[in-house]
């Protein structure tokens, strides 16, 4: 006869539950997952008691074995209390006790360690429970914090894995020492007592600070140098020596010391086991399960020295608030080494036949390569054969934001390490955009690639050297990649040497210096007029003007409408191109840029011309008189000149001495100045 019940949950395990069926009997106990008919059993000769709790999912039952581990239960209903506590002592004579737990809220009390499980007690009660073996980082932060970070789990069933939170991180805050009564040592390791089995919570005592891991007065522990141990800094160990009991139960199959990682930057000690591989380091140890493995790089830095071997995890290591998607290891392209895995035969062959080798004798990196992709089970994928940069190296040297780069062409995508890495496939590229920064002098000796994805974001790689513009374009080319050329339509962007023009990478030699001298040089065609304008600006205190002086202009007008010879209004004698002037040395000398026609000069207006007339005699009635005032003084006399006047005198003045000469004048204007002319001789 045997006590059954579906939909009951695994406990203690970080992240989504599985659901299953729970069964009694006489021989032990089992569940049986619905989904990967997990199956998990306990005889009953490894039973040692049974708590009832309240939890989330109704009520859970609690099994401590006599080894100490512990199993967990949940979504029992109330009453199925009554049925359970006589089945098992029926069958098992042990009693289901009830377990009362802290529902108060506090987050100050006692930290205590039971095997492999980490348990927080509230006035004697227990609050929370935490499976250490789900523990993938533990640090001290600051002096008495202390950070434990938890691995993400497997989803059972990956459509309930968007519904279900899961615990990544919490922290601790243990301030003062610990006591002699605290601590054992385990070899050359000094850990926390566990709380013994059955043994509940001390009670504080009162005058006791709150939070010491024990409130009983003993002598503060001291370590060799007689320096006494923190509480936090035990913690910490105690915490990393707990969760490694799944590497100790599981043989190592091979480690590697001492291996420089350049993100994060650290020298891991490296162990690999059967599922996982465990980062060993001064200030963080990371256990990282084979399956959370998405991608192995291995590529050869563009000095002929070092290799980097780059490891894709998801979900990615934390330290604080920073992510690392990726770890970048380094090796010396000279470093060789001789191991033998520690795998029986009979493994080898059920389990990694064709994958791993008994014996490894060769280059580092090589080996840490090759022995990763046969525990994770992918490929290792290197640069791309079918691309070389100028010097002949696999990468190219350029900048991400402000950090040092090295980017490879891959066959199916692009990668940059070592910080940040960033991997950008090719599926996901929409346009890869060729840029010149914009310089100063124009000859700068670097480009831009950018990479923008269908998913908006962009990557921009600078200072890449010009050299490599080629090689990088036709490899995009060759993958079918859409590119967006902006060098060639850059005017500033000129691939040339200082000497004869010749384009890098090319056999043709284009000549621009004769462009360049036409812009600078003199218009031979083009004769300026030394004597300045036409006609003197009115504001020009070194001007002067007396009525032989007009005469005289007026006369050399006449000549020139006689004789036909006007400068203005007929069309300019075509002058015969000439060959540049020559110096001693053979190169052409330097012109004057051309004038610019853009029509005739605008004359003089009426005003202008009385003006002039009337200046020269405002000085000499009063040659104290200032600009402004003598500007004041015009500007009255002109508002006394009559609109006649001003039409028949000065309007006609406006034709004559303009470049419009000789343009149609009306013939009132004309026959007014005629008889203005009369009256004057």
């Amino acid at each position: 006869m045997s006590l059954d019940f579906d939909r009951i949950y695994l406990g203690g395990k970080n992240g989504p539950m599985a659901s299953g069926k729970f069964k009694l009997s006489e021989a032990g106990l089992g569940w049986k997952n619905s989904v990967t008919n997990q199956i998990i059993t306990v005889s009953a000769d490894d039973i040692l008691k049974f708590h009832w709790i309240r939890v989330a999912r109704g009520y859970e039952v609690r099994i401590t074995k006599k080894n100490t581990h512990i199993l967990k239960f949940d979504g029992f209903p109330k009453d199925a209390f009554d049925s359970l506590a006589s089945t098992m002592n029926r069958f098992y004579r042990k009693t289901l006790e009830p377990k009362e737990i802290s529902t108060r809220g506090y987050n100050w009390g006692q930290a205590e360690f039971q095997n492999s499980m980490l348990s927080f007690s509230v006035h004697n009660k227990e609050a929370f429970e935490i499976p250490l073996t789900d523990v993938v980082n533990t640090t001290v932060s600051g002096k008495n914090e202390v950070l434990v970070e938890f691995n993400a789990p497997k989803s059972v069933n990956p459509k309930e894995r968007t519904r279900e939170d899961s615990l990544v991180e919490i922290r601790f805050y243990i301030p003062g020492n610990v006591t002699e009564g605290q601590i054992f040592e385990d070899g050359e390791k000094t850990l926390l007592k566990d709380r013994q089995t059955g043994e509940e919570p001390d009670e504080e005592e009162e005058g006791a600070e709150a939070g010491e891991i024990s409130a009983a007065a003993q002598k503060v522990a001291t370590d060799q140098d007689g320096e006494a141990l923190s509480a936090a800094t035990l913690f910490c160990d105690t915490i990393k020596e707990k969760s490694d009991i799944n590497a100790a139960l599981s043989e190592m199959i091979v480690s590697f010391d001492e291996l420089l990682c350049l993100t994060p930057r650290s020298r891991f000690q490296v162990d690999m086991h059967a599922d996982f591989f465990r980062l060993r380091g001064k200030t963080h140890d990371y256990k990282i399960l084979y399956t959370s493995v998405t991608k192995l790089f291995l590529v050869p830095k563009p000095d002929d020295l070092h290799w980097n071997f780059i490891v894709g995890i998801h979900p990615p290591l934390r330290q604080g608030q920073t992510r690392y998607p990726y770890l970048v290891f380094q090796f010396e392209r000279e470093t060789e080494i001789d191991l033998n895995l520690n795998i029986t035969d009979e493994v080898m062959e059920e389990k990694y036949a064709g994958r791993l080798e008994k014996h490894y004798d060769g280059q580092l990196f090589q080996v840490t390569s090759d022995i990763f992709q046969g525990l994770v089970g992918k490929r290792v994928a290197t640069p791309s054969q079918s691309y070389r940069s100028a010097q002949g190296y696999h990468g190219v040297k350029c900048s991400q934001k402000a950090n040092e780069a090295i980017l490879y062409p891959l066959e199916k995508a692009f990668i940059s390490v070592p910080k940040p890495p960033i991997y950008i496939p090719f599926v996901e590229i929409s346009a890869v955009t060729f840029s010149r920064i914009s310089s100063v002098t124009g000859t700068t000796k670097t480009f831009e690639v950018k990479f923008s994805l269908t998913s908006g974001l962009e990557y921009s790689f600078s200072s890449i050297s010009r050299e490599e513009h080629g090689p990088l374009e036709s490899f995009c080319r060759s993958k079918k990649l859409s590119i967006h050329n902006e060098i060639a339509d850059e005017s500033s962007y000129r691939d040339f040497d200082d000497e004869g023009g010749r384009r890098a990478g090319s056999n043709t030699i284009i000549d621009y210096r004769d462009d360049m001298d036409d812009s600078e040089s003199e218009d031979e065609d083009f004769i300026a007029d030394k004597s300045g304008s036409d006609v003197d600006e009115e504001f020009n205190e070194n001007y002067s003007s007396s009525s032989g002086e007009e005469d005289d202009e007026r006369k050399s007008s006449k000549e020139k409408e006689d004789d036909g010879s006007s400068s203005v209004g007929t069309p300019k004698s075509v002058v015969p191109s000439k060959s540049k002037p020559k110096s001693d040395d053979g190169a052409p000398k330097k012109r004057v840029a051309k004038a610019k026609k853009e029509g005739p000069k605008r004359p003089m207006t009426s005003f202008l011309f009385f003006s002039r007339e009337h200046r020269a005699k405002l000085r000499e009635k009063d040659p104290t008189m200032t600009l402004g005032e003598i500007g004041k003084a015009l500007g009255a006399l002109w508002k006394d000149v009559t609109s006649a006047e001003k039409s028949v005198r000065y309007s006609s003045l406006i034709y004559r001495n303009s470049k419009l000469w000789p343009r149609k004048i009306p013939n009132d204007i004309n026959e007014s100045s005629k008889n203005s002319r009369m009256q004057e001789v």
